[in-house]
């Protein structure tokens, strides 16, 4: 019995993302509210972590950012990805 059965060539795969939003000039008040609401332990940033599809459109990550953090798209942001 002949195997038919080919591997997909585009599978989708799950792609894991680990944000963080970090700024080194917060108040006392605005590190303690990290500490109390963003879950950080050091109250200089807040870390999201994320399953998206392999193939998800840019756009649509956008939007996931906006939601993850709690933005209305009202604002600009600027994003850094590590060399490797």
């Amino acid at each position: 019995m002949e195997n038919n059965i080919r591997p997909i060539k585009n599978e989708i795969t799950p792609v894991r993302l680990h944000l963080e939003l970090k700024d080194d000039y917060l108040t006392d008040y605005q590190r303690r509210m990290f500490r109390r609401y963003g879950e950080s332990i050091s109250g200089d940033s807040i870390t999201r972590d994320i399953l998206i599809p392999s193939d998800m459109p840019l756009h649509n990550l956008h939007y996931a950012i906006q939601k993850l953090f709690g933005w209305k798209n009202s604002h600009l942001r600027r994003f850094y990805l590590p060399e490797d």
